[in-house]
């Protein structure tokens, strides 16, 4: 029973790294999560903006090969649905080193002019405990199940940054419309 609530702890226990990020116009904001080889990695990401047209959101590994492990974009070829606001990417590193997240809203000279909010997240999970080969199954199976609530939870905490987005946009509709109102009253 002990050897179980280890593994489990083991498992459970990964490197989090959940954010809101608000990119300017014309700029990328990039994180980094470093990994070893055959470590698992994944992550999602929500656009709380109206329009995600430029936004673009790339996982890129270590040098010197910068290997693409995921790319989302709004605009040019290859581009996602506009009413698609929301993704998720999982790879396991190929090599040792800084695993890179950039969220652009567009480029310097091709840009909307508006700031874009995005919220996202980028996990690794420590595997690197050796494993009792009668508890392998159990420590892949608790492995995906830490991804999937994982998720859900971020899912969650993506849903309540919209929900405050959509309150204070409300919010000012009602003030001005209760401003016109006392306006055209008086």
């Amino acid at each position: 029973f002990l050897l179980h609530c280890i593994l489990l702890l083991s498992v459970l226990s990964a490197c989090v790294l959940s954010l809101s990020v608000s990119v300017d116009p014309g700029r990328v904001e990039c994180f980094i999560v470093t990994a070893s080889p055959g470590t698992p990695c994944f992550g999602s990401f929500q656009i709380l903006s109206p329009d995600p047209q430029p936004i673009s959101i790339t996982v890129v590994g270590p040098p010197p090969s910068h290997k693409l492990h995921h790319e989302s974009r709004y605009e040019g070829k290859g581009a996602i649905d506009v009413d698609e606001t929301e993704g998720s990417f999982a790879f396991d590193a190929d090599v040792e080193g800084d695993y890179n997240l950039c969220i652009s809203n567009g480029s310097p000279d091709n840009h909307d002019g508006h700031k874009k909010l995005v919220a996202f997240n980028f996990r690794t999970v420590d595997n690197t405990q050796d494993t009792d080969y009668e508890f392998a199954s159990l420590q892949t199976d608790l492995l995906e199940l830490q991804k999937g609530l994982s998720f859900l939870k971020d899912h969650q905490s993506f849903m309540n940054q919209r929900e405050d987005v959509h309150r204070a946009t409300l919010e000012s509709t009602n003030m001005k419309v209760l401003c016109w109102t006392i306006l055209e009253a008086v």
